[in-house]
């Protein structure tokens, strides 16, 4: 940590020459004073404010609309220099509601390693840097990756927020950076001797990150638009202490629902009634700088920069609200709150409400094959909701009549979860009941997913338009796969047959091809009407039918088919 005796006689010169570095828009005394270093990794030289040669030193000089500039010499002919700014206040405030605005230029771009500060001492800022101590701006790491870090006198306590750019490409609108608070409690340092503890708002995911111990909180880059300049706030909380605020987003609330983090405590500064403030800017410059890094600190507390800390009376401040944000679904609010006498003023944030859904709208129905999903919109902006899956339903018997371990149990689930079937109002399925006429066209209907108020009345006189089978009826004489009846009937209320039952589905699949007399292997074949042989062969040949006793071949054509019969045939049937 020892640094070279050569820069000796220059940090004495130095000192002698800091009272010097101010030069406001006239000869009055200022509360405000303005050191600058530069160095690069060969050399270092602390320079002198003076204000006359713009290649050898910093400007410091008050605006004709009371801004502080800040100007930095352009190092076009000293490559690898670092430039170091620190703007410092000689009177002490307090830190409650204590506000910062900065202006870069237009021509102003952060590089890798730049970055803009904030510090509030306990102690005055009077060096840049103390050879017996080793503390402030000097031939220090430290110093340029965390700001103004080492500024902080040894033993005072403090608060440092630091907006510090983490990578190359950046433009000049918008910078991608990390957030980085340094406590004081005037004692603690990290394990490099860095005086206070650090807390950073950013991702370290590479191999050489810091122990998480001493950067607890990990969080992914953000991108911080400093266009319109970069606000430091800080509000006070009589019971959570201080939190802090860039660019109206807040850092390191301990009850902040957008940082969480609660190990960000800051309520140790409660116990200091005044202390001073200094802004500034330091960069490790990506190698070289080829810009002016020039700036403006423009207001503290909404006080023009140049007026801040001077003697003022006290006052007993008359806030108003004069300005007001309004929070919505995404963006958080605010209310501004100025003292009509001095112009202090303090910020309230109202956080985001964040989206309002109104009912969900199910968009795809869940079944027992496949997820449904539903979405929904925001009540106050309308935004949809990302689509929320619906779980595939698990099957269970809906009806009171059945039991799952029957040997029709598993054609039944197979049929309830392809909706071919459904029971009664008093969820009975009935299955010894036979299957009827009516209850067969009626499922094949929603097997085929037909449109069925598309097709004409069947001409039946037993089957009326009232009926609830009347349309898949239509449906099925229109597709030829009932004939009906003599005299004109449909066979209402009649039960279907085997070999009905086997017609039927013939027609439905419309059966082109000619099958072998596989029937006559049946004891009862004979049984078999003419114009269901070829039918029954296909069903035979397909193993949608088969024999209906175990010891024997026996076909039973012209027995009734019960409604748990017709479950398994279907299964057969799809399958």
């Amino acid at each position: 940590m020892k640094k070279s005796k050569i820069f000796i006689g220059l940090l004495t010169l130095l000192a002698v020459l800091l009272p010097l570095g101010v030069f406001p828009s006239s000869a009055e005394e200022t509360p405000w004073r303005g050191m600058g270093a530069k160095f690069s990794s060969t050399s270092h030289q602390i320079i002198s404010p003076n204000g006359i040669i713009k290649d050898e030193g910093f400007y410091f000089t008050a605006t004709k609309d009371s801004k502080i500039a800040v100007t930095i010499p352009d190092y076009d002919t000293f490559p690898g220099a670092y430039p170091v700014t620190a703007l410092t206040f000689t009177k002490s405030s307090p830190l409650d509601s204590l506000s910062i605005l900065i202006e870069p230029e237009e021509s102003f771009e952060l590089n890798y390693g730049d970055n803009f500060s904030f510090l509030w001492t306990e102690a005055p800022i009077t060096e840049l840097y103390d050879f017996e101590t080793e503390t402030g701006i000097g031939d220090d790491w430290t110093h340029r990756t965390n700001g103004l870090r080492n500024l902080m006198p040894i033993g005072s306590k403090g608060l440092c927020v630091t907006v510090k750019t983490e990578k190359t490409g950046y433009n000049k609108s918008n910078v991608e950076a990390s957030v980085s608070i340094v406590y004081y409690d005037g004692k603690s340092t990290d394990e490099k001797g860095n005086l206070g503890r650090e807390w950073r708002f950013t991702k370290q995911d590479n191999s050489n990150i810091m122990p998480l111990v001493e950067y607890p909180i990990q969080n992914a880059y953000e991108l911080i638009d400093i266009t319109g300049g970069l606000s430091f706030d800080i509000k006070k909380n009589a019971s959570l202490g201080y939190s802090v605020y860039i660019n109206d987003k807040c850092y390191g609330d301990i009850k902040n629902d957008i940082y969480p983090y609660w190990d960000v405590d800051l309520r140790g500064l409660n116990d200091i009634e005044s202390g001073y403030l200094t802004v500034g800017f330091s960069s490790n410059g990506n190698g070289e700088i080829e810009l002016s890094h020039n700036y403006t600190v423009s207001k503290i507390c909404n006080i023009p920069a140049v007026d801040w800390a001077y003697d003022r009376e006290p006052c007993d401040h008359q806030y108003e609200m004069t300005e007001r944000h309004i929070a919505d679904c995404i963006n958080n609010g605010y209310e501004r709150y100025t003292c009509s006498l001095c112009a202090n003023s303090y910020k309230i944030v109202i956080p985001s409400s964040g989206h309002i859904f109104n009912e969900w709208i199910i968009i795809e129905p869940p079944s027992y094959e496949n997820e449904g999903y539903k979405i929904s919109f925001c009540y106050d902006c309308g935004e949809q909701s990302e689509a929320i899956p619906i779980p595939i339903l698990e099957y269970e018997s809906p009806f009171i009549d059945t039991d799952e371990n029957a040997w029709y149990a598993k054609g039944l689930e197979y049929c309830v979860k392809k909706g071919y079937v459904q029971g009664n109002e008093k969820h009975e399925f009935n299955p010894y009941n036979f299957l009827t006429r009516e209850q067969m066209v009626t499922v094949l209907a929603r097997i085929s997913g037909a449109k069925l108020g598309e097709y004409d009345a069947a001409p039946f006189n037993d089957v009326e338009e009232k009926d609830w089978f009347s349309e898949a009826v239509n449906w099925a004489y229109a597709e030829g796969i009932i004939k009906g009846k003599p005299n004109g009937r449909f066979g209402t209320g009649e039960p279907l047959t085997r070999q009905a039952l086997a017609t039927i589905l013939y027609r439905y699949k419309d059966v082109k091809d000619v099958y072998l007399s596989v029937h006559e292997s049946f004891i009862d074949h004979r049984d078999i009407s003419s114009w269901a042989v070829q039918p029954i062969c296909w069903a035979i040949t397909n193993n949608i039918l088969g024999s209906v006793d175990l010891q024997k071949e026996i076909l039973a054509p012209k027995m009734n088919v019960s409604r748990a019969q017709a479950v398994k045939i279907l299964m057969n049937f799809d399958e």
